[in-house]
């Protein structure tokens, strides 16, 4: 990497090497913007806003942007969405260019970027997901084959690969082939986690069909889920009702479904209706509207949660698993332990008791959070492997010793900085801030505009390799136009491409 010294000189001398005088040659911010989620977006968005020069190249290792908007947010949310439209804007700034199906590490390292660019910014998420960490797990979760790179599980998913499946993502399509593997009917299915995810994925097990068939959903996944004989959710929470992580919309949804019973038990309610919990709720107006709707469902008095459905989702609370059954490779049941709560309030933890519980299931779905893994090309010491987060202060990249050093021009947004929490718009005060280091090391000259190539704007025009089938963003268009067309063959919102070579193929990048 070019120290901010090195990299002025580097600008003079590429200047005086060019045939025009140097007084004439123009140089340019120019920003890499690595990933195209809601954090590199609003970070895009902040700095067109900022700097009337800067220009900005989006390098996307999938064909498709738009990161968790299109792959995680629940099919039936569209309004979620609607964000895209605002992403496609920034998107179509003249001042901005898209380089999909380009990955990092592999078709351009993040060192070519630092030599090329002013900045680089990171926006690449979270890639994976946190263990339960108990026994049994290893037998049968999904692992990947290093001869043949195919995938197999007895049984256990993360939240986040069913969330990717069944809403298109090209690199999760194998989890079909795991459902359908599996001894059906799968009767009863356990999801570890009361997070928005898991509550998004225990819903869309058990929507109906006119529920889900005009959204964007995949329609494989669709006729895939509901062919799987699911009669009972199972969705379990370590702590209280109080302290649920799910939100009273996304609680009012799974009470409101038309052919699926939410059932949630008195006596765990109880329980968990510590002298600290009602502290938290006297202090919580929010969580006092869900404690009201939690009740009303345990009373059979909420709307929507009467009558008798053919489908039943368990929300339950105070419980954790312990262990995971399988018989022949294949999950048949997961323990469970009963919490009790223990201290004062807004820290309570959940501590096991000895009242234990076998739960039948065939499938599992471990839903305990996002995690993010290292940065292709990035030193060790600049990533927080406890954290699972790159080291920033401000979103400046630093290392991890206690002098904190600054790896200049590298820059990091979103979960990748904080960690995986918060909504979409959780991302704009984030980004603002990552934003303002940026401008503020341009000001200073700690960065430096470079020279310009001819009359193209990117630098990675010359880094990448002429057999990379580079999607722009005509391309998407491209992907888009005719992925709205088969939606609406079909009558739905659109109906998603899954394979990465017929995305190119319609993009017209495929050689």
């Amino acid at each position: 990497m070019l120290t901010s010294h090195r990299l002025v000189r580097s600008v003079i001398t590429r200047a005086h090497s060019c045939s025009k005088p140097l007084s004439t040659v123009a140089t340019l911010p120019r920003i890499a913007v690595c990933g195209s989620g809601p954090s590199a977006f609003y970070s895009i968005k902040y700095l067109l806003d900022k700097h009337p020069d800067v220009h900005i190249d989006i390098i996307e290792k999938l064909p498709t942007p738009f990161g968790l908007v299109r792959y995680g947010v629940a099919p039936d949310h569209p309004d979620v969405k609607s964000v895209v439209t605002q992403f496609a804007e920034i998107a179509e700034n003249k001042r901005v260019q898209y380089f999909g199906n380009v990955v990092l590490g592999k078709d351009v390292e993040l060192s070519q970027l630092l030599s090329s660019y002013s900045a680089v910014v990171l926006g690449i998420g979270a890639t994976s997901d946190r263990k339960l960490g108990i026994s049994g797990e290893v037998e049968v979760d999904e692992r990947a084959d290093p001869a043949t790179g195919t995938l197999s599980s007895g049984g256990l998913l993360s939240a986040r690969s069913f969330v990717h499946w069944y809403n298109g993502h090209p690199e999760f399509a194998w989890v079909k082939a795991v459902l359908q593997a599996l001894p059906h009917p799968l009767r009863d299915v356990v999801i570890v986690g009361h997070g928005n995810v898991a509550i998004d994925c225990a819903r869309i097990m058990t929507e109906s069909l006119s529920e889900l068939q005009h959204t964007d959903i995949v329609t494989d996944a669709l006729e895939v889920i509901r062919g799987c004989g699911i009669e009972r959710v199972h969705l379990l929470g370590r702590r209280g009702h109080v302290q649920a992580a799910f939100t009273i919309k996304e609680l009012r949804e799974l009470s409101k479904l038309a052919e699926c019973r939410l059932v949630i038990r008195r006596d765990e309610l109880d329980a968990g209706m510590t002298d600290a919990s009602r502290d938290e709720l006297a202090a919580s107006r929010p969580r006092k509207r869900i404690t009201d709707l939690v009740e009303n469902i345990c009373k059979g008095t909420a709307p929507g949660v009467e009558g008798i459905k053919k489908q039943e989702i368990h929300l339950r609370f105070l419980v954790s698993p312990t262990d995971i059954t399988s018989s022949e490779g294949w999950v048949s049941g997961v323990k469970t332990v009963r919490n009790s709560l223990v201290g004062g309030a807004g820290g309570q933890a959940a501590v096991a008791t000895a009242e234990e519980e076998l739960l039948p299931a065939q499938l599992l779905l471990r839903s305990v959070g996002y995690k993010s893994e290292p940065v292709p090309g990035l030193e060790p010491e600049f990533f927080d492997d406890r954290r699972a987060v790159v080291c920033n202060q401000r979103g400046r990249v630093t290392s991890t010793a206690s002098d904190a050093t600054v790896k200049t021009g590298l820059y990091v947004t979103g979960w990748l900085k904080r960690g995986p929490s918060g909504i979409i718009g959780t991302n704009i005060a984030d980004a603002k801030e990552t934003v303002e280091s940026v401008l503020t090391d341009l000001e200073s000259g700690m960065i430096a505009p470079v020279p310009a190539s001819g009359g193209d704007i990117s630098p990675l025009r010359e880094l990448l390799a002429p057999d990379v089938n580079v999607v722009d963003w005509a391309g998407f268009r491209r992907i888009d136009a005719e992925e709205t067309r088969r939606g609406q063959v079909a009558g739905k919102l659109r109906e998603k491409i899954t394979d990465v070579c017929e995305l190119l193929a319609v993009a017209g990048r495929c050689r």
